[in-house]
């Protein structure tokens, strides 16, 4: 009697399984057939963003802030952590 539920239940899952591969291999099919996306256009650069990134450098003011936020974020999650700690 087990055999038989064992049976049914493999192929209840096979079944399943069948149909999540088809839908897979329908996506891949769909998506073959959209054409490909063309390559962004080349924007170039002004002269005086030059000027204005040797008078304010974005770029380093910029990962100087990112890590200001990752240290930041990081102080809240160890806070968050020993709170936890703590209560226990």
């Amino acid at each position: 009697m087990a055999a038989i539920g064992n049976a049914l239940l493999w192929g209840v899952e096979t079944a399943i399984n069948a149909v999540i591969a088809a839908v897979g291999a329908l996506l891949a099919v769909v998506v073959a057939l959209l054409p490909h996306m063309p390559a962004a256009p080349s924007l170039g650069s002004a002269t005086w963003l030059g000027w204005l990134n040797w008078l304010l450098p974005i770029g380093p003011m910029l990962a100087i802030a990112a890590a200001m936020i990752a240290a930041w974020v990081l102080f809240l999650a160890v806070r968050v952590a020993l709170r936890w700690v703590k209560a226990l």
